[in-house]
């Protein structure tokens, strides 16, 4: 192999390992975000799950009170 040959294929190589690095990085920054994305989706659907559970709950209230007070005339 040339001297010209192999610096070719050293300064190819270089280049090669640069866009891996830069990509790599893009990747890990990407990851990064997407980890925080679905932390707080899932406190969306934690807070979510409590609104419905006391949604529930003031429901069955309401049907107690409707029945307790509310139907007595029928």
């Amino acid at each position: 192999m040339t001297c010209t040959s192999y610096r070719k294929l050293s300064s190819t190589f270089e280049g090669l390992c640069h866009l891996v690095d830069e990509v790599s990085n893009d990747m890990d920054a990407e990851i990064k975000t997407l980890d925080e994305e679905i932390n707080q989706l899932g406190e969306v659907a934690n807070s979510a799950e409590v609104l419905q559970n006391k949604v529930n709950y003031i429901t069955k209230q309401i049907e107690i009170f409707d029945d307790t007070f509310l139907n007595l005339r029928n």
